[in-house]
């Protein structure tokens, strides 16, 4: 055999190995990254109809309203999900524009709703979202949370997220109420606990790290006063 065809054999089985070695590693970065725990990429973009009136009073009226990012059916239902509770937020909109523009007071009135990322991985997003309503009269906060499938898109009640039976999850809600804000929240001259804790399906949370899942009531549903209940119980999720 000449040299110069000992050296073709000798380039074929060197480029051959190369191609085996790229091969190898590409499948094995493709492994890894799997195995890498799954974020969702977002930006919050804050929905601005703030107005002001001859009557001298500014309707401070907001959304941040969280945008995921991606093209896969997963994402748009997601995100679909929460233009709808945009939309949702804004049917109020002209009511505190119509207070706006007739009251006598010189302040300020408010329809503002935050969200925030509060967990973000094992193919979970969790957004806290919290309303503020202020017309002259009596303020009114509310608090809740959109939880979502990253893969499916599929909005997760609180029992997918929970290790607790059915039974368990209501006690131990119940509980915790009872707990945080005293046994008045048990007369029935007070509250309507009982029937807004009965359907556990029906329960708004959202998630945190740790294991944490916050179970949130809105305004005199437990209780008297214009703010939301919250309580915190044991999640499946870190």
């Amino acid at each position: 055999m000449t040299t110069a065809k000992r050296l073709t054999g000798f380039a074929i089985i060197i480029a051959i190995l190369m191609n085996i070695f790229v091969f190898t590693s590409v499948g094995s970065f493709s492994v890894s990254a799997k195995s890498k725990t799954k974020k969702a990429k977002y930006s919050i973009v804050k929905i601005d109809k703030t107005k002001k009136f001859d009557s001298g009073v500014t309707a401070e009226v907001y959304y941040n309203k969280v945008q995921l990012k991606g093209k896969s059916k997963a994402i748009k239902k997601i995100n679909n999900a929460i233009e709808k509770d945009y939309k949702l937020f804004a049917k109020n909109i002209g009511n505190l524009y119509d207070y706006a523009e007739h009251s006598v007071m010189d302040a300020t009135f408010y329809w503002t709703a935050k969200s925030k990322v509060t967990y973000n991985k094992n193919n979970i997003i969790s957004i806290r979202v919290k309303k503020f309503w202020f017309a002259g009269g009596v303020s009114n906060s509310n608090c809740y949370g959109l939880t979502f499938n990253l893969k499916t898109g599929k909005k997760l009640g609180v029992k997918s997220v929970c290790n607790y039976s059915e039974n368990k999850l209501r006690e131990t809600v119940e509980s915790k109420l009872k707990k945080k804000y005293g046994s008045s929240l048990w007369e029935d001259n007070v509250s309507n606990y009982k029937d807004v804790t009965k359907y556990v399906n029906k329960y708004k949370y959202f998630l945190k790290p740790g294991k944490k899942c916050v179970v949130c009531f809105e305004p005199y549903s437990v209780g008297y006063g214009g703010w939301y209940r919250s309580v915190t119980i044991n999640s499946k999720y870190k």
